[in-house]
């Protein structure tokens, strides 16, 4: 191979959920979620996420594995204790001032 190269040689796909939170007054807050922390933690979830949205989740996620799976993907899983804390989902953005 010549020095010049690029070759990966570890890599592994995360696959990531976009979830919109909305507050009681119609705000949205958005999130990318690792889908493998939200199927590994279901009793305490750091975000309110209703059922029905988990389940397109899952439903999303098996679809992307398998598809990718047919190429030899690797999926690099992730657990809950990625997150810090819980997130507050009505709490105000952080100013860069």
């Amino acid at each position: 191979m010549p020095s010049n190269a690029t070759r990966l040689a570890d890599h592994a796909y995360l696959p990531i959920f976009r979830y919109i939170h909305r507050d009681a007054q119609g705000k949205s807050q958005y999130y990318a979620l690792p889908v493998s922390a939200f199927e590994a933690e279901k009793a305490n979830l750091p975000l309110p996420i209703p059922a029905a949205t988990l389940q397109h989740m899952r439903v999303t996620a098996e679809a992307i594995r398998k598809h990718l799976n047919k190429f030899g993907g690797k999926e690099r899983r992730v657990g809950p204790e990625i997150f810090p804390s819980k997130p507050n989902p009505t709490a105000e953005p952080a100013s860069n001032n």
